[in-house]
């Protein structure tokens, strides 16, 4: 019976497919650290979970886009409803995924991205004002 009702819900498009369901998580990850603003509104709109996790390391794309500093991705995110403070497998939160970008930043000196230091310091903003903490804080 099971069976029957989830092909029904398949082809009436009441269910989606677990791989469908996936890939438009990694697209939603994709334009967070890409910064893809208009992108990440479509998937959101469309119904896309805003905390899906990567399954390999539990990351939200909220964490994706604290890492990779991108500001006006992680406003969208946090305007339509991130969990501000949730933890990837390690016990990372967002503003945990700031520091790791802070630390590859300085230790890999990108010279080809002057403005990341800025952006990862408005992220970190937005983060605290949305009442994020760190891991250890909790």
């Amino acid at each position: 019976m099971k069976v029957v009702i989830v092909v029904l819900g398949l082809v009436i498009g009441l269910v989606s497919p677990p791989a469908l369901a996936d890939h438009r998580c990694e697209e939603l990850h994709e334009a967070a650290w890409a910064g893809e603003t208009g992108r990440l509104r479509s998937l959101l709109d469309e119904g896309e979970d805003v905390d899906c996790r990567d399954p390999e390391f539990g990351e939200t794309a909220l964490m994706d886009a604290a890492y990779w500093a991108e500001p006006e991705a992680a406003g969208v995110l946090l305007r339509y409803g991130a969990a501000v403070n949730a933890r990837d497998y390690d016990g990372n939160t967002a503003l945990d995924h700031v520091e790791m970008g802070w630390f590859d930043y300085f230790f890999l000196e990108d010279e080809e991205d002057p403005g990341f230091e800025a952006r990862l310091d408005e992220v970190e903003e937005l983060l605290v004002q949305a009442g994020g903490l760190y891991g250890e804080e909790f």
